[in-house]
């Protein structure tokens, strides 16, 4: 039998000696150990890496330098192999036609982009069931006549392989379901001071970071003025994006946009030129495209010269395919979906053709027919979907889903701090600015809460405040949640106020509790009141602190001891008008009725009544006096009162009781009465008897008797 001698030789490097021991012995199929031949290779001065090294006898051996060569000079003399890849020797491993090809490999461009996108209906890991969370390039099929999700979506968590009802994931796959979760901790600011960053902008990296302590690091002065280093859990920057595509120079049918000069009825005479191999790496479907075309049929009206938002009135529609025929991968044409629309205009019909010679100068600056691909003309920052959708029965019953119940979202601020005022809590800030001054359209808005909530008794906005707690606390409202008002009396409580400016006054509808009298018994001692004050705290956060200020007028319910009804209270307290709670009105100050004042009922008057004419002068007063009597006392100098009989009781005036005229001696009778007028002359004497009636005679300027006889004592 022949014996095989078996040579093994290695070669040392310094990274093997440091991170293994050589053997120097090998068994061979003999069964006899053999010693290994230790080579060594030159470093880069052309000395060997290894020059001795100590044997399994203790002393030292020289090694063999042994250098693989992969080439000769111009001399003859062996060349050192080169350490860079090249094309010829990648060429061993991967072909080159088998870069950026079907059932190749994804390869990169000039600035290291990807030359054509990836693409793929399977997970990233091709066994879900060994991973704990899956990366998904979503696919591009479509399915069922409708656009599948963009190559560019990627799902993170859970797998491809959906569930089946009942069963879970089928052959031990992990199903649809998984969770996700990010560790970090934010360190400075920028981007560098969020967890995630989400950003759509058309500004490059450095001008479109995150505004988190922004430019702070400038200046001690503006890190002066700036009290927080802010931790953001996700930042989210959607800054007017551009278009991805700006096709220039285009024509259109109902359902094509034909690239310049490319078009099947173009005239110009001009040479085709299609789109790109990189523009057509843009392509997506479903991709939003905008004509600078707009519908004629539409009222346009320049941005700007309203207070909302004028229609753009310009055809758009969908990218829903493209030319793929052309062996460069260029494209001439792009095919749209459903067809060409402009919002607001007279015709919703398929087969409109947007016109080239109506080209929009508004919104947008180009003089020719011009599509803009990917340039949508709304940024959200955040949109969420929560929806009841179960599978159900044929009954209408969920077959299997538990969850019968929708909530947007709970945020839970906890305070671990072991004494007060160690944390400031804010929750949701809106906050608006505009570094050129310009003001929004008018029906922009911070908050905006639609209709249905409360459709069957719910509400669109709730807050369960605890007492006396700020539920609203704006420049023009407070309302307060309700709060049990002090015991003693004048304490109060307040409920809600609107807050008014008028220069440098602020103007308050104010609405409170107030305690009349000591005691907690409840409504029956306390007055619901009403009333405008001036200035006065108005930073008021707890319902039970002084109203301050100056109070003007207020209506008060329960005021005093008048339960159940309503008083009227001057500014300076005075109780000027009761609606009692029997239904009596007591009127407590001065009442001047400017109108008529008309009673249905019984209208009952104390103390003495004036009358005054229309310029407030009195001019007599009626009061009444004991015994029935009614005493009218002339104000003016030669006053008289008068009553002029109503021609329906026939030009007469029936008194019941008696009348009693003014009593006069003859030398003090006053004169230049109205004619007719009578007094008594208490010393005048007819017949032998003293008392006479007397009458005035204007014609005469003197007083007689009933028989026009001259008067004397």
């Amino acid at each position: 039998m022949l014996k095989k001698h078996i040579l093994f030789g290695v070669l040392l490097s310094g990274s093997a000696l440091a991170s293994t021991t050589v053997p120097q012995t090998y068994r061979s199929s003999d069964n006899q150990y053999h010693a290994v031949k230790i080579t060594s290779g030159l470093n880069a001065s052309g000395n060997p890496v290894v020059n001795a090294y100590k044997g399994n006898d203790g002393q030292w051996h020289p090694t063999t330098v042994q250098v693989q060569a992969c080439g000769l000079d111009a001399d003859g003399h062996p060349t050192i192999c080169s350490d860079s890849v090249t094309s010829s020797l990648l060429a061993n491993y991967i072909p080159i036609t088998e870069i950026g090809s079907v059932n190749g490999v994804a390869g990169l461009d000039s600035v290291g982009q990807l030359t054509s996108p990836i693409s793929t209906t399977s997970g990233l890991w091709n066994n879900p069931a060994s991973v704990d969370s899956i990366v998904r390039i979503q696919p591009t099929v479509v399915d069922s006549g409708r656009w599948a999700i963009d190559p560019d979506g990627i799902q993170v968590g859970g797998d491809f392989v959906a569930d089946v009802q009942g069963q879970g994931a089928p052959n031990g796959a992990r199903g649809s379901l998984g969770s996700e979760r990010i560790n970090c901790h934010p360190y400075g600011n920028y981007d560098a001071g969020a967890c995630l960053v989400i950003a759509d902008t058309a500004q490059g990296r450095e001008n479109a970071r995150m505004g988190i302590g922004a430019a702070l690091e400038q200046s001690t002065s503006l890190l002066a003025n700036y009290e927080d280093f802010e931790n953001v859990g996700i930042g989210v920057n959607m800054a007017s994006a551009a278009a991805r595509l700006v096709l220039s120079g285009v024509s259109y049918d109902a359902t094509h946009v034909w690239m310049p000069g490319c078009g099947p009825t173009d005239t110009s005479g001009k040479s085709c030129v299609p789109l790109t191999k990189a523009q057509v790496a843009q392509l997506r479907d479903g991709m939003t495209i905008t004509t600078n075309s707009y519908d004629p049929t539409i009222t346009r009206v320049a941005p700007g010269s309203s207070k909302t938002l004028p229609v753009n009135g310009l055809y758009h529609a969908f990218v829903s395919d493209w030319d793929k025929t052309q062996a460069d991968g260029s494209s001439k044409y792009i095919i749209i979906g459903p067809g060409w629309i402009a919002y607001g205009g007279a015709s919703s019909a398929a087969q409109q053709i947007p016109d080239t010679t109506k080209l929009d100068t508004y919104w947008t600056a180009y003089n020719t027919p011009t599509v803009l691909l990917g340039a949508e003309n709304k940024d959200f920052g955040q949109v969420e979907q929560i929806e009841y959708n179960p599978a159900l029965d044929a009954s209408g019953v969920p077959t299997s889903s538990l969850a019968h119940k929708l909530e947007y979202n709970e945020v839970n601020m906890v305070n671990y701090a072991l004494q007060d005022y160690m944390v400031s809590v804010h929750g949701l800030t809106m906050a608006y600015s505009a570094p050129n001054s310009k003001k929004p359209t008018s029906d922009s808005y911070g908050v905006f809460v639609a209709g249905g909530f409360g459709g069957s008794g719910g509400s669109l906005l709730r807050l369960t405040g605890d007492g006396g707690e700020a539920e609203i606390n704006a420049n023009g409202l407070k309302l307060f949640a309700p709060y049990s008002v002090g015991s003693d009396a004048g304490n109060n409580a307040e409920i809600a106020e609107f807050i008014g400016q008028a220069d440098g006054n602020h103007i308050r509808m104010v609405s409170w509790l107030n305690r009349e009298n000591s005691g907690a018994n409840g409504w029956t001692n306390t007055s619901l009141n009403l009333g405008g004050w001036i200035d006065g705290t108005i930073e008021n956060t707890k319902a039970g602190t002084a109203l301050g200020g100056s109070p003007l007028a207020r209506i008060s319910w329960d005021y005093g001891t008048n339960l159940g009804g309503m008083d009227l209270i001057a500014n300076n307290g005075t109780d000027i008008l009761s609606l009692k709670g029997d239904g009596s009105t007591n009127a407590l100050g001065a009442l001047n009725a400017a109108g008529q004042l008309s009673a249905n009922a019984n209208f009952v008057m104390r103390g003495t009544q004036y009358f005054q004419t229309s310029d407030g002068t009195n001019q007599f007063s009626a009061s009444p006096a004991a015994n029935g009597n009614l005493v009218f006392n002339p104000l003016q100098s030669g006053g008289q009162f008068t009553i002029n009989a109503q021609t329906s009781v026939g030009n007469s005036l029936t008194v019941s009781g008696q009348i009693t005229t003014g009593s006069y001696a003859l030398s003090s009778l006053p004169t230049g009465m109205a004619d007719g007028s009578h007094v008594w002359c208490n010393s005048c004497v007819l017949n032998g008897i003293k008392g006479v009636e007397a009458y005035w005679h204007s014609s005469a300027n003197k007083w007689t008797d009933g028989q026009n006889n001259s008067l004397s004592e």
